[in-house]
C-alpha cells in the first residue's frame, strides 16, 4: 500500500468575497471546465489564471490583492514547473498528499503526464506531431512569420543565426568544402582582404563564408565582383542584425572551430593568419530564414553546456527565451516549430512553450506522485521541497493589510 504525506495546509482565511472568488478561480484552473468571456475560451490553462481572477471579482481593491496571488503562483511555475499546480491542489484543499519517494518518469510517463494539460486543438496537433517524430533529446524552438499555417522543420544539423549581406546575390544556396573567416568587428575596406581574396583564388573549390558585424558598399561591391566572374568563391554573412544574432559569432566558431580575428586586440587582416579559418563539410544558407545550416565534424558540447547553464541561471525570462533559440539551433537534434504572426496564435505558442517547460524539467529532475480527492499526478521533487515555502507566502500575501478603495 502506497505511503502519503498530508500536503494540504490551511490557508489564511480573509474576507468570503475574495475567499469565494479565489476558490471558484482554482478551482476552474484545476477541473478540466473552462469558461467563455467575450466570445474566448478561458480557464484551460493555468497561465489564464489572471483571466479568471478578473471574471469572478468585480471590485477593484480585492483585483489588486488576487492579482499578487496569481502573479506568485504563475512565478513559482515558471521557475519551478509543477510547483504553480501542486499550490493551486493545495490551496483549495482537496486533501492533496504527496509520496516521498522520488523516482525518474520514462519518457512515456513524462508525456502522458504533459498531455494532461487542456491544450487547444491546434496546439495538441502541433506537440503530437513532435512526439511522433522527434525524440528525448529534441530541442524545441518557436519563431513567428508572415505565414498562414504552422510548420514544423527538423534538423539533424546545427544552425546558427546569420544572414546573406545585404544586397549580396548568391547563384547556389548549397555548399561543399566551406571555410570560415570570422571577424569581430566590421570591414572597413576591401584592402584587408587582399590575403583572404588571394587564397580564394588560389583555392577555387573551397567555399569561404566571411562572417562580421557589418560591410561597407565599396567592400560588397568588390567581393559581389570577384563572386560573380567566379575569381573567387567568398561568400559575405552578418551576425548581430537583432537581438538573437548577437552572439551568433561564439556559435559559429564553436560549431566550425574557427578562431575569431579582432582587429582591436591587434589582429591585421591584410596580414591574417588563415589557419584561424574554420571547417565544415557542407552548409546550406536560408536567405527566408537568415540562418545557416552546418555539417561538420567538430565537436562543440562544452558550448552547448555553457549555453544551457546560462539558461538554468538566467532570471529574465526574455533573454532565457532567446539564450535557448541559440541552444536549440545549434543543436544537431533540433526542431522549429513555425507559428502566423496573427494573435490568434498566441495561444497555440503559450501552450507549446509549456509543453517545452515540462517537458524539459520533468525529464532532468526526479518526481514524486501526488494525489488529490479526484486526481493523481506527477510534480518534482525540486516543487515539492518548495511547496511548504510557496503556501506560506500565499498566506502573508492574504494577511497583509493593502489599503485601497473599495466599490460600494
Amino acid at each position: 500500500m502506497e505511503n502519503f504525506i498530508n500536503a494540504t495546509r490551511e490557508v489564511l482565511e480573509v474576507t468570503p468575497k475574495i475567499n469565494h472568488s479565489l476558490m471558484q478561480s482554482l478551482n476552474i484552473i484545476s477541473s478540466s471546465g473552462y469558461l467563455v468571456h467575450n466570445g474566448n475560451v478561458i480557464g484551460r490553462s493555468i497561465w489564464d489564471l489572471p483571466l479568471v481572477l478578473n471574471f469572478f471579482e468585480s471590485d477593484e481593491a480585492n483585483k489588486e490583492l488576487l492579482k499578487v496571488i496569481s502573479d506568485h503562483i504563475l512565478v513559482s511555475e515558471k521557475r519551478y514547473p509543477t510547483l504553480g499546480k501542486a499550490l493551486i491542489g493545495s490551496i483549495i484543499g482537496n486533501g492533496l498528499k504527496i509520496k516521498p519517494k522520488p523516482k525518474r518518469l520514462s519518457i512515456d510517463q513524462i508525456i502522458k503526464e504533459i498531455k494532461k494539460n487542456n491544450f487547444n486543438e491546434e496546439s495538441n496537433v502541433i506537440i503530437d506531431k513532435i512526439i511522433e517524430l522527434g525524440n528525448p533529446s529534441l530541442s524545441i524552438s518557436i519563431i513567428r512569420q508572415p505565414i498562414e499555417k504552422p510548420t514544423l522543420r527538423f534538423n539533424s544539423y546545427p544552425m546558427v543565426r546569420l544572414k546573406l549581406a545585404d544586397g549580396f546575390i548568391m547563384q547556389d544556396s548549397t555548399f561543399k568544402n566551406c571555410r570560415f573567416f570570422v571577424v569581430d568587428g566590421a570591414l572597413a575596406s576591401p584592402s584587408e582582404l587582399t590575403k583572404l581574396l588571394n587564397y580564394s583564388f588560389e583555392n577555387k573549390e573551397e567555399s569561404i563564408f566571411i562572417i562580421c558585424k557589418s560591410f561597407n558598399n565599396e567592400v560588397l561591391h568588390t567581393l559581389q565582383e570577384n563572386y560573380t566572374r567566379k575569381i573567387t568563391n567568398v561568400i559575405p554573412l552578418v551576425y548581430g542584425f537583432d537581438l538573437e544574432s548577437i552572439n551568433s559569432i561564439s556559435d559559429i566558431c564553436a560549431v566550425t572551430g574557427s578562431i575569431p580575428y579582432t582587429p582591436i586586440m591587434g589582429d591585421v587582416l591584410i596580414g591574417a593568419d588563415l589557419d584561424k579559418m574554420g571547417k565544415a563539410d557542407s552548409c546550406l544558407v536560408s536567405t527566408l530564414q537568415k540562418t545557416l545550416t552546418v555539417r561538420s565534424s567538430q565537436n562543440y558540447d562544452a558550448h552547448r553546456l555553457r549555453l544551457s547553464k546560462k539558461i538554468e541561471n538566467e532570471r529574465s525570462e526574455d533573454k532565457k527565451k532567446i539564450l535557448s533559440k541559440r541552444l536549440s539551433l545549434i543543436s544537431s537534434n533540433s526542431c522549429v516549430i513555425c507559428l502566423p504572426r496573427s494573435k490568434e496564435y498566441n495561444k497555440v505558442e503559450q501552450d507549446i512553450q509549456y509543453f517545452i517547460l515540462l517537458l524539459n524539467s520533468l525529464s532532468k529532475n526526479k518526481c514524486v506522485v501526488c494525489k488529490t480527492s479526484d486526481q493523481k499526478f506527477y510534480i518534482t521533487n525540486q516543487a515539492a521541497k518548495l511547496l511548504d515555502q510557496s503556501i506560506e507566502k500565499v498566506n502573508q500575501i492574504l494577511s497583509t493589510e493593502i489599503v485601497l478603495k473599495r466599490s460600494k
